[in-house]
């Protein structure tokens, strides 16, 4: 049978899924899609008006913003997986729903964490010094030498029309050079993105360590518009790095965004992508951020989806699946600590039948590839 997979959901659909709650959902999670559609939602006359493009809005990021009710990981498992359908039995007229809920457990303390080596790429053009907002980075980057180990290693660059190191990449220790060379950056000039991300890369890459956590965050309130601005060029250049184990998130601020490459620089460096539409969220973000960082628990998450002959899938909210023949394969982001993540999948109505749900990761902390299958079947009402 032939699938359809839904890459957005109706605009006053998303509204109602989490237009409810707190305003931050769980760490681990990318909060772009939620953050973007609340902007539009708080824009006068928003509901009247066009929906945001298809590229700002990311299904399955809405679905998992909120921490879900799932099993948790037993001990030494670093990620629980719970297959069941909403409906036992196949209702006549109706369709019947998989969930496939993914949970990891929390860290019990920083001492138990990997070594963190943290870049900090900071947009200081021009247009930063708008709205506040480079007052509000510098209290959120103060804020996070809190979060920190005296033993952590960080660097910060930050860029306009050309990139420098304002922190050469050094352990923490009491935090005191941290902070002056916070309070040191100012906003002037236009934006190079590119020149930016590379030089925070190299400063990462002088303390690479297998076994610890080596990120850069990327902060920026702007598009690219000195130096290299072709996004596919940036990415290119990006992924090198990814490749050679240096993860990347990215943070943006502002409406006047390359929502693209933002999600597609998160989504290839294996970090999250979070939208922040109100200035003032920036210290929140960043520190829940930071502290999915500390604590990664498995990466190359990847989930299969067979089915047999007699059920007929008929449509997956969100993702970008791979379909062959009756088996779709999800590649996920990786998973950090205290993290949950639901796959939600629409059967057609008089389905029957056996699915069979397999997970493979490579556990961090037992450093090997697990894997686990389950199977749940359909009956007929």
């Amino acid at each position: 049978s032939k699938m359809r997979y839904d890459s957005r959901l109706g605009f006053l659909m998303v509204l109602g899924l989490f237009m409810v709650g707190n305003a931050f959902g769980q760490q681990g999670v990318s909060s772009a899609s939620v953050s973007r559609v609340r902007s539009e939602a708080d824009r006068p006359a928003a509901l009247s008006g066009p929906p945001p493009a298809p590229g700002a809005i990311a299904v399955e990021e809405i679905v998992n913003y909120h921490r879900h009710r799932l099993p948790l990981p037993r001990l030494g498992q670093g990620v629980r997986m719970d297959v069941r359908w909403g409906n036992e039995t196949s209702a006549p007229g109706q369709p019947s729903v998989l969930q496939i809920g993914l949970a990891t457990g929390d860290v019990g303390g920083s001492s138990d964490l990997s070594p963190l080596n943290l870049g900090l790429v900071i947009d200081r053009s021009g247009s930063m010094s708008s709205a506040n907002k480079m007052t509000l980075v510098k209290a959120a980057l103060q804020s996070l030498a809190s979060n920190l180990r005296p033993s952590d290693i960080v660097s910060i660059v930050a860029f306009d029309g050309a990139a420098n190191v304002v922190l050469p990449a050094a352990a923490l220790g009491n935090g005191n050079t941290y902070r002056r060379a916070v309070e040191n950056i100012q906003p002037a000039g236009s934006t190079n993105i590119d020149a930016g991300l590379m030089l925070g890369y190299r400063e990462v890459a002088r303390n690479f360590r297998q076994g610890s956590t080596n990120r850069v965050i990327l902060l920026t309130d702007g598009r690219a518009n000195a130096g290299v601005t072709d996004a596919r060029r940036i990415a290119a250049s990006s992924a090198e790095f990814n490749e050679q184990g240096i993860d990347l998130s990215t943070i943006g601020v502002g409406q006047d965004l390359d929502n693209d490459l933002l999600r597609t620089l998160s989504k290839t460096g294996r970090g999250l992508y979070h939208f922040v539409a109100d200035p003032n969220d920036i210290a929140k973000i960043f520190v829940n951020e930071v502290q999915s960082l500390l604590s990664p628990v498995a990466r190359d998450v990847r989930v299969e989806i067979t089915q047999d002959g007699s059920l007929c899938l008929d449509r997956l909210f969100g993702y970008s699946p791979r379909i062959e023949g009756n088996r779709v394969t999800l590649d996920l982001d990786d998973l950090n600590s205290a993290a949950t993540q639901v796959i939600l999948l629409e059967y057609a109505p008089e389905s029957v039948g056996q699915v069979s749900v397999r997970l493979r990761y490579f556990d961090l902390a037992l450093k090997r590839e697990v894997e686990e299958t389950q199977r749940v079947a359909l009956r007929r009402g």
